[in-house]
């Protein structure tokens, strides 16, 4: 199941980017970088910004798997509060929409649960669901099928990085879920859960607890919001026989830190290493728009460290 869900994902990726291609060019012609232009958008005529919502809505409803028969559900569940109080559109978010869907995961996550694992206790089927329902693996989910690019949000979220926030991501994934529900009914939102969240191979890593905690998310958040460079991450060693595998990986920012992670894969790895510089950061809080200087002793940072 997990191969088809890749195979889809990668299918809309080319899709995924002419839609963020157009959004940047439409936020430098005045617009708010939605795929919903705003009616005052400069330089784009009304006949263009139809074709363009249109064209991003079909794209999106390729991703997801489902065609819509009331796309306002879709559009609803996509929309910030941030762009709506900026629109006047006062209750067209999508937050009582994340209240459903988060209701409806849940619900669907017990029902896959109890019919797989049988014998378990209540009590342990409870800590599968919650690592089921995570944000870290709703913000995994969104990031692979790209929703960030479609979501409409003010110019204030849109500046700081409004588009791959955890919380904006996985709550929208939720809003989504929400909107299968309403247009197509409960077949509608299974499909889509079962397809990519509560998948077989997601059950049984939820039993076995692997489950990482996210650190990245909170990082790149925290640098975002003082201004600080993207961190960037790349693989320094990987060793060991294929079925026991270890990988390095360091994460740079800017030239100011660095550190590295060990882990049994590469996003494992990638996690310690982000772990550490969100630790470092947190210890050290940097002030909003603090310029990037080289360490005098040239050694890439005080942060350098090793898990």
């Amino acid at each position: 199941m997990v191969g088809m869900a890749d195979r889809q994902v990668r299918k809309v990726s080319k899709a995924n980017r002419q839609v963020e291609d157009r959004r940047r060019e439409d936020a430098g012609n005045g617009g708010s970088g939605a795929p919903k232009l705003p009616a005052r958008s400069v330089g784009v005529s009304p006949q263009r910004r139809f074709a363009r919502m249109l064209t991003d809505i079909q794209s999106f409803e390729s991703t997801v798997g489902y065609r819509f028969k009331n796309r306002n559900l879709l559009l609803q569940a996509l929309t910030h509060r941030s762009h709506s109080q900026e629109s006047g559109n006062g209750g067209g978010d999508n937050e009582r929409f994340e209240f459903l869907g988060d209701a409806i995961l849940g619900f669907l996550a017990c029902e896959r649960l109890v019919a797989k694992f049988p014998r378990e206790p209540e009590g342990q089927l409870s800590k599968w669901k919650a690592r089921l329902v995570s944000a870290v693996n709703l913000l995994e989910v969104a990031r692979a099928i790209g929703l960030g690019t479609y979501l409409q949000l003010g110019r204030g979220e849109e500046r700081t990085g409004g588009r791959d926030k955890s919380t904006i991501l996985a709550d929208a994934l939720e809003a989504l879920i929400a909107a299968l529900y309403l247009d197509g009914g409960m077949k509608a939102a299974e499909g889509f859960v079962d397809r990519l969240i509560l998948t077989d191979q997601a059950l049984d890593a939820a039993a076995r607890g692997d489950s990482p905690q996210d650190f990245k998310s909170p990082l790149q958040e925290l640098l975002q919001g003082a201004r600080l460079p993207t961190p960037l991450y790349n693989r320094v060693e990987e060793q060991g026989p294929p079925h026991a595998r270890t990988f390095r990986v360091e994460v740079r920012i800017g030239e100011m830190f660095r550190a590295e992670g060990q882990g049994t894969s590469k996003k494992s790895a990638e996690q310690k290493a982000a772990q550490l510089a969100l630790e470092y950061f947190q210890a050290n809080p940097p002030a909003p728009a603090i310029p990037v200087r080289k360490p005098p002793n040239g050694n890439g940072g005080a942060g350098r460290a090793v898990l």
